[in-house]
């Protein structure tokens, strides 16, 4: 009886009319319980879907308990209205135990300066915990990552197995930062796809930690590619803190490269923290090894 269910999505209608709801302030209480949780209690096939624009209204929690949204093939086409393209959209909560799988093809014939592809997310504030992408993106004028495209709290225990391809490319996420209100940080995390970027920074976790983020105990197994430069674990690392990550993959830049680091810089005055990171890729050719798992570390320019 409806009296007896429990609120949650069972089926691609109940997800299709969840964010029907949840785009125009109508009544999620049939999906989102009393705990601000919203609870996916199905496997969903979105073959049919071909139109979507990113979820909202779901409250402090996505949980997806194991289950996968496969299928999910979109299409987008930004413009100045809209820069951004993901499922959900700038995250503020927990999204947990979810598999996507499909693709996204995405243009930008306005070549704005700034957009952002991400397979969960454009943007998050928020905690990503045992999600797994296998979402191939193909976004040549955009930032491209695997799980969020800006990253500013915590992923953990996350996969990426799409091949990404875009201007700042990261297997997890392409950018991110920490401040004085919250720490980014990515851990025990691993990135399996392709990841190419036509003009930019790329790396197997994240393209270009622009302030202190950390990363520690991630993987790299795929293939890292851009004319800029790339890091098996982080492209361009500022300030960042690099431990336990191990790179296994190819490594590939024609200005600089490096099997964890392509940069490794000093900012505000804040050392890079690099320490028990392990290179048994390669980088532009050659075995990696410690004297090239960092591309260009500005420590030594001091």
């Amino acid at each position: 009886t409806t009296e007896d269910r429990v609120p949650g999505i069972y089926s691609l209608e109940e997800l299709l009319a969840f964010h029907e709801a949840a785009a125009n302030d109508g009544d999620t209480s049939p999906y989102v319980n009393s705990d601000g949780v919203t609870n996916l209690y199905a496997d969903i096939d979105m073959s049919s879907v071909d139109n979507w624009t990113p979820l909202q209204g779901y409250g402090n929690t996505f949980n997806g308990n194991g289950h996968t949204i496969s299928n999910v093939h979109f299409n987008y086409t930004m413009s100045d209205e809209n820069r951004s393209f993901s499922f959900f959209v700038n995250v503020n909560a927990t999204i947990c135990n979810l598999t996507i799988t499909g693709s996204y093809t995405v243009s930008n014939p306005e070549n704005l300066e700034y957009c952002y592809v991400g397979t969960f997310t454009n943007e998050s504030a928020g905690i990503f915990r045992n999600c797994h992408s296998y979402v191939d993106i193909y976004a040549p004028g955009c930032d491209v990552g695997g799980i969020s495209c800006r990253n500013f709290r915590t992923i953990e225990d996350c996969t990426n197995h799409g091949n990404l391809v875009g201007q700042q490319v990261g297997g997890i996420f392409s950018h991110g930062w920490s401040d004085n209100e919250s720490l980014a940080e990515t851990r025990n995390c691993t990135n399996f796809g392709r990841i190419e970027s036509v003009g930019s920074y790329a790396g197997g976790i994240a393209a270009s930690d622009i302030e202190a983020s950390i990363f520690s105990h991630c993987i790299n197994e795929g293939e890292i590619i851009t004319p800029h430069v790339a890091g098996g674990i982080v492209g361009n690392a500022q300030s960042s803190t690099i431990t336990n990550c191990e790179n296994k993959g190819a490594v590939q830049a024609e200005s600089t490269a490096g099997g964890i680091a392509g940069n490794l810089r000093v900012l505000n005055d804040i050392s890079p923290v690099y320490s028990n990171n392990i290179n048994n890729g390669t980088v532009n050719g050659e075995p990696g090894n410690d004297s090239n798992a960092i591309g260009y570390d500005e420590r030594n320019q001091q």
